[in-house]
């Protein structure tokens, strides 16, 4: 159990993390994406410009070259856009803005972007479900609202947080799966509080 919430890799990830939402938080707004969406390039990059999966996917949102050109942003040889905050604050939300055109969810939103909107479309369509809880998906994304509640969570009141994690969540917040234990029992009601879940 963690004493403290003054553990140096917590510190410098939630240093780094505010500073770089005063510059993500303006372009959300700017879009209209809800607030809560800020908190998806720490689950998907722990707010690194650096982090690549072994798929491609690179940058703060972790875009795949094509996505990424797609929306605008330049992946050469010389130049990566993704791993610039700015340019590509601007080209997620142009994706998420895209996605709840299609889905016209939040919730359903945030999953695509861990599954891909054409996986979530089928799904949507195999079922005949047009509600992300009444959806059965794969354990990925039926976690992914919840790390999204989780790391809302573990940023806005760590110390409520203090009573149920411990040293090896906050020093891994790739590893951030863990998490999800504090959250299984959680009411729709939570996730319906949170701002993505009220649209």
């Amino acid at each position: 159990m963690i004493k403290s919430y003054d553990n140096p890799t917590f510190r410098r990830m939630r240093a780094r993390s505010r500073r770089d939402m005063k510059v993500i938080e303006p372009i959300l707004k700017r879009y209209g994406i809800p607030s809560d969406f800020k908190y998806v390039p720490i689950i998907e990059s722990a707010m690194s410009p650096s982090t690549t999966s072994p798929r491609g996917a690179a940058g703060y949102w972790q875009f795949m070259p094509e996505t990424a050109r797609s929306l605008g942003l330049t992946v050469d040889e010389t130049v990566d856009e993704r791993n610039n905050l700015v340019k590509s604050t601007h080209a997620a939300c142009k994706y998420l803005r895209r996605l709840h055109r299609q889905l016209g969810s939040w919730t359903l939103v945030a999953a695509a972007y861990n599954a891909g909107p054409t996986r979530i479309q089928r799904r949507m369509d195999e079922q005949g479900k047009e509600d992300y809880y009444d959806l059965r998906l794969n354990p990925e994304t039926t976690k992914y609202v919840f790390k999204l509640v989780a790391v809302k969570e573990w940023f806005t009141n760590p110390t409520r947080c203090l009573e149920w994690t411990d040293d090896t969540v906050f020093a891994r917040v790739a590893e951030i799966d863990r998490l999800q234990k504090v959250f299984e029992e959680a009411s729709q009601k939570v996730i319906a509080e949170a701002d993505f879940g009220s649209y």
